[in-house]
């Protein structure tokens, strides 16, 4: 077992392989139904456990030192829900450390991600014992994505994102993801008339091939995105010979699942181009559990 102290908790990325919005509930929360896989590009954080009964922050970007940064909200709710459960218990405290390089912004989860990872971490190092149906209630209340983050395995997800179900018939597969130079905000693609919110509802996905048919799925929020930012269609036509392009969640980032097929020189050239315009690239690799789920049994048993 390494020294807690000094060891960099992972907070891995996520992609959406599709997502159709489905329904939209009386509140305006919307119905989705998806499939989020794990990326091999995490965040980093550092969780020391302290008797201070204070909890601090700090990051790698100032900007991201907030008072309403998901990782210092999740240490909050988490020591409520401890104090709450005995008066004895006064002392808890943390200390937290994220080290950022997922893009923000970027549809990636790097933010709920990093609230899965220290509510998960802090329930181990606080020892405070809850299920993980436990720290599910709890992540849903900082963001719909948490829970998946906090389950730790390639899902179906379907509600407004609290309904997961693991799905293990995806191989991990490389991918090249691409970082436009702006940041879409979800709240902006959802306030769109624009937005399809009534695509047919998958019923029957349990016995299908997912490996077949998830190409031919695709992302609602993708048009939208294009439509309010026209310039990003040129994507298509730069990776247009090396696979077919899809937008992760809300976007900005876009992905392309590689092939056998792709040559390194094509990749170079698709690579080469998308940087002359200003874009990010990453070769990756999709990933069907969590790196952070195996650290956690690495280090504590």
């Amino acid at each position: 077992m390494q020294n807690l102290s000094a060891v960099k908790w992972l907070a891995p990325a996520k992609i959406n392989r599709f997502l159709h919005i489905v329904g939209q509930r009386d509140d305006g929360y919307h119905l989705l139904q998806s499939v989020f896989v794990f990326l091999d590009i995490a965040d980093e954080l550092i969780i020391r456990s302290n008797a201070s009964d204070q909890i601090t922050f700090d990051a790698s970007a100032a900007d991201l030192v907030t008072a309403d940064n998901l990782c210092l909200k999740a240490a909050e709710l988490l020591k409520v829900r401890v104090t709450a459960a005995s008066d004895k218990i006064t002392d808890v405290g943390a200390d937290i450390f994220l080290q950022k390089n997922i893009p923000v912004g970027g549809g990636l989860g790097g933010g709920s991600s990093d609230a899965a990872t220290v509510l998960m971490v802090l329930n181990k190092l606080w020892s405070v014992g809850l299920s993980q149906r436990e720290l599910l209630e709890i992540g849903l209340q900082l963001g719909a994505d948490v829970p998946f983050f906090i389950q730790g395995q390639a899902a179906w997800v379907e509600g407004v994102g609290e309904k997961i179900t693991p799905v293990s018939q995806l191989a991990d597969e490389p991918v090249l993801l691409i970082f436009p130079p702006l940041s879409v905000p979800t709240i902006s693609v959802y306030a769109d008339p624009d937005l399809r919110r009534d695509t047919a509802k998958i019923s029957d996905w349990p016995s299908m091939d997912l490996t077949a048919k998830i190409a031919s799925w695709h992302n609602d929020m993708e048009a939208v995105v294009l439509k309010q930012h026209p310039e990003l269609t040129e994507l298509f036509e730069i990776t247009a010979d090396i696979g077919n392009i899809r937008m992760s969640g809300s976007g900005s980032t876009f992905f392309v699942k590689l092939a056998l097929k792709e040559t390194e020189v094509q990749l170079a050239e698709v690579i080469s181009e998308l940087s002359q315009k200003g874009y990010g690239s990453q070769i990756t690799s999709t990933q069907g559990i969590s790196r952070l789920h195996q650290q956690l049994a690495e280090n504590f048993h």
